[in-house]
C-alpha cells in the first residue's frame, strides 16, 4: 500500500546521568513510523506493527491519534479522518521516549496534514499536554541535544551544538521499567552535599557537552547521586553491563531516562559497536536478552 504522509520519530535518551528531567539527546537511526491515508469514508482506523501491536489501542485512545487529534483541537480545525499505521520500533518502558515518540508521532502527522505550518514551540506545547515534562520531546523536535527549563509557566529550551560527533552505544535489555516504578525507588529529598554534586555534576555534564571533552562527560555522568544508585537495583546486570562498556572503550555507561536501556558514550563508531555487542552480552550473561543499537548526534 502506498500512503499519503509518512514521519518518522527517533527515540530519544534523557537525563543524562545528573541533568534529571531537563536534558536529552536524539538516538538518531532508532526510531518509530508512522504512515497515513486520508479516509474516504469519514472514519478514522489505526493498525499497529512492531511494539504494542496486541496490546496498545486501535481506537481514539491511542495515544498518536489523541495526539493528532489534539493538534486540530488546539487550531480550532476540524479532525479528519485518517487511515493510520503505525510500525513502532522503539520498545515501550525502556527509558527510550517510547511515549513522546508516539505522542510526537501524531504531532508530526498532524504538521504534514495542514502543510508543515506548525511551529516548534507549538509542537513542544501539545508534547507536554501529554508528557508533563519536555526532556524527551525537544531532542526530538529541535534536532539536537537539549535543555529545557520552565521559568514563569513558559518553556525554555537550549539547543546545544556539539562541537564534533558524539557517538552512542546502547543496549535495550528485555526488562520492562515503567515510569511509575522507577520513579517509586528515588527518594523524597536529598541533603545539602548531595545537592551541591548534583549541581557541580550537571554544570560539568553539559559544559563538556558543549566544548566536546565526552570523557570527562561520560565520568561526571556516571557520579550521578539523583536516580541511578536508586534505579540500578531494578536493571539485572548493571554492574555487568559497566563493567562490559568500561573494559571495551566507553568513555562512561549510564542509565538512559529512567531506564532500563544502558547507553555508553565511545569515541568513534567502531568503539560504539564493540561496546555495545559487549553489553548486550553481560545483559545475556544475567539471562537477559537485550538488542544492541549504535548511534551518532552529528556535530
Amino acid at each position: 500500500m502506498s500512503y499519503e504522509f509518512s514521519v518518522d520519530v527517533c527515540a530519544t535518551s534523557a537525563n543524562l546521568g545528573a541533568c534529571f528531567d531537563f536534558a536529552g539527546i536524539p538516538v538518531n537511526g532508532f526510531y518509530n513510523t508512522v504512515l497515513a491515508n486520508r479516509s474516504s469514508d469519514s472514519l478514522t482506523s489505526i493498525t499497529i506493527e512492531g511494539h504494542g501491536m496486541e496490546t496498545l489501542p486501535t481506537n481514539e485512545q491511542n495515544l498518536v491519534y489523541k495526539a493528532f487529534k489534539r493538534v486540530f483541537e488546539a487550531k480550532e480545525l476540524d479532525c479528519p479522518a485518517m487511515h493510520i499505521h503505525c510500525i513502532n520500533r522503539i520498545p515501550p518502558n525502556s527509558g527510550m521516549g517510547s511515549s513522546a515518540a508516539a505522542a510526537l508521532g501524531g504531532i508530526f502527522l498532524a504538521n504534514e496534514v495542514l502543510g508543515n505550518t506548525l511551529t516548534r514551540e507549538f509542537m513542544l506545547d501539545i508534547a507536554c499536554e501529554f508528557e508533563g515534562h519536555p526532556d524527551n520531546a525537544a531532542p526530538v523536535i529541535y534536532n539536537s541535544a537539549v535543555i529545557t527549563a520552565e521559568v514563569g509557566g513558559k518553556r525554555i529550551v537550549k539547543q546545544i551544538q556539539l562541537k564534533k560527533d558524539l557517538f552512542l552505544a546502547i543496549a535495550v535489555p528485555d526488562i520492562k521499567m515503567p515510569t511509575y516504578l522507577s520513579r517509586s525507588v528515588l527518594p523524597d529529598s536529598y541533603t545539602r552535599g548531595e545537592l551541591v554534586k548534583a549541581m557541580y555534576c550537571s554544570t560539568f555534564i553539559i559544559d563538556c557537552l558543549k566544548d566536546g571533552d565526552y570523557e570527562l562527560m561520560a565520568k561526571m555522568m556516571m557520579q550521578d547521586i539523583v536516580h541511578i544508585p536508586y534505579r540500578k537495583a531494578l536493571i539485572t546486570g548493571y554492574d555487568d553491563v559497566v563493567d562490559a562498556a568500561m573494559a571495551n572503550g566507553a568513555y562512561g555507561c549510564m542509565i538512559s531516562g529512567a531506564g532500563s536501556t544502558m547507553v555508553s558514550f565511545c569515541r568513534d563508531e567502531q568503539t560504539a559497536k564493540n561496546v555495545s555487542d559487549a553489553m548486550v552480552k553481560a545483559f545475556e550473561k544475567n539471562n537477559v536478552s537485550a538488542v544492541g543499537v549504535t548511534s551518532v548526534v552529528k556535530a
